[in-house]
């Protein structure tokens, strides 16, 4: 579980858990985006995992929305979002959040 909640956070948790308390409607940060990403294949690649917030609509689709561009498994910030908008309908990234993916997403490609 990938928990981006600092609202409530899970006390315990059996399993692999990261705690990243992010204050609701607070923006990732580059680096967070970056965490959040890497954190997230590891766990994918041990089984399931759950990516949680307290409502799903803005920091944990943000971390999902991340992993993605981090995997390759979206072109850009934009097509991350539709992808995860199939599943989530109503998520909300805030145009300091999508500015915030598009520069962490150019340094990604810059990268390589």
């Amino acid at each position: 579980m990938v928990d981006l909640c600092a609202e409530l956070p899970i006390g315990q948790f059996k399993g692999n858990y990261m705690l990243m308390p992010i204050l609701d409607m607070t923006p990732l940060t580059q680096a967070q985006c970056q965490m959040t990403a890497e954190i997230i294949e590891q766990y994918r690649l041990q089984g399931r995992l759950l990516v949680c917030c307290a409502l799903g609509y803005s920091r944990s689709a943000t971390a999902v929305i991340a992993w993605l561009l981090w995997t390759h498994r979206a072109k850009d910030v934009d097509d991350a979002i539709a992808k995860v908008r199939t599943c989530r309908r109503n998520i909300v990234i805030s145009t300091r959040q999508r500015l915030i993916l598009i520069e962490w997403s150019r340094n990604l490609h810059a990268e390589i």
